[in-house]
């Protein structure tokens, strides 16, 4: 066997050590990750919407991720509402995710990303109109990564980035709320998602675009290493 043939055979044993390693590594990731909700399988809860999670001790950085299924985009809908009171009104809300003329747009206390200036003209804002447009009835993997460094909240749909948008949260309390598939506006429950919301999964850090897509195809596989 020539050199040059061993040389080449060394360099594909070792790059494929190096990929197998690699992903070893990403698979255990979730076990490292510290876990402070997890309700991922549908038969446990059929619905998730009206539903409001209690989250204790959260940093700065966070990660929720869940898989969405609309069936009417005639009307705004809630995703998730991240809330210092449990019974906080939309305007309370430290960042709301809202599906909006088949778009997902962040709302928060300062701003509301699919306004102009934040007022409504007579049109909506560019970069809301420039956003990709979701289906009907077709299942999408949504991750929101927040960064604390930057104040940046990166919104992932199928494991591809779908929007960047800078939020100040300022201060966390001790104890947060996640309001899931509606909100209170003037003390009535209102934009209530109209669909299904499942396999909701929040993180006490942020997850990188390998680890968002690792467990979106985890979820797929009903296959959850996860913290206990």
């Amino acid at each position: 066997m020539s050199r040059l043939v061993i040389v080449i055979f060394l360099s594909l044993f070792f790059s494929n050590c190096t990929f197998f390693k690699k992903e070893d590594n990403l698979g255990l990731f979730l076990k490292r990750k510290e876990v402070l909700y997890e309700q991922t399988k549908e038969e446990d809860n059929p619905s998730l919407i009206n539903k409001t999670i209690q989250l204790k001790n959260v940093k700065r950085d966070f990660t929720v991720s869940f898989w969405m299924n609309s069936n009417n985009f005639s009307k705004n809908g809630v995703l998730v509402s991240l809330l210092k009171e449990k019974n906080n009104q939309l305007k309370q809300s430290l960042i709301t995710f809202f599906l909006s003329k088949k778009r997902i747009a962040i709302l928060t206390k300062s701003n509301d990303y699919r306004k102009k200036e934040n007022k409504f003209k007579n049109d909506f804002s560019e970069n809301f109109l420039n956003l990709p447009i979701l289906n009907l009835n077709e299942k999408y993997f949504v991750t929101l990564v927040f960064s604390s460094e930057s104040n940046l909240a990166k919104i992932y749909v199928d494991g591809n980035l779908y929007t960047v948008q800078r939020v100040n949260l300022g201060d966390l309390p001790e104890k947060l709320y996640l309001q899931i598939g509606s909100t209170q506006d003037n003390n009535m429950i209102k934009y209530v998602f109209k669909g299904e919301i499942s396999h909701f999964i929040v993180f006490e850090e942020k997850l990188d675009i390998e680890e968002v897509n690792l467990l979106m195809n985890l979820t797929l596989a009903e296959n959850y290493p996860l913290k206990k």
